[in-house]
């Protein structure tokens, strides 16, 4: 298969830029220390990364900590009566990131931090 550089450009060209959209996936608790890290903007960062807007991302769920949440899927293990111990790979949290196109960067920005959060 031929690599097509141009596609993406393609495809940008046809996105809409009044759209959000949300992406979640699910994690499992090796992976999700290093995603919260980099959601966060711990550490060294990215060369993409704006340092004058890191201020403007914010959480909008209470992060509880990792080992309590390891212990809560193990409760829930032994109430379900499992007997084998949770594989290490097992999705255990959920990570998401909401993105907006350009037009819908303005029409969210004119809202108060109150509304786009709600």
């Amino acid at each position: 298969m031929q690599n097509d550089n141009a596609t993406p450009r393609l495809a940008a060209a046809k996105a809409n830029p009044r759209a959000a959209s949300v992406r979640v996936k699910a994690l499992p608790l090796s992976r999700a220390k290093s995603q919260r890290t980099h959601d966060l903007r711990i550490g060294d960062q990215p060369n993409y990364v704006d340092e004058d807007r890191k201020h403007l991302n914010r959480v909008l769920m209470p992060l509880r900590s990792l080992p309590a949440i390891h212990r809560e899927n193990e409760a829930l293990r032994g109430e379900r009566g499992c007997q084998k111990k949770m594989k290490s790979n097992a999705a255990a949290v959920m990570s998401g990131i909401i993105t907006f196109g350009h037009q819908a960067q303005v029409m969210f920005a004119c809202l108060s931090d109150e509304q786009q959060d709600s």
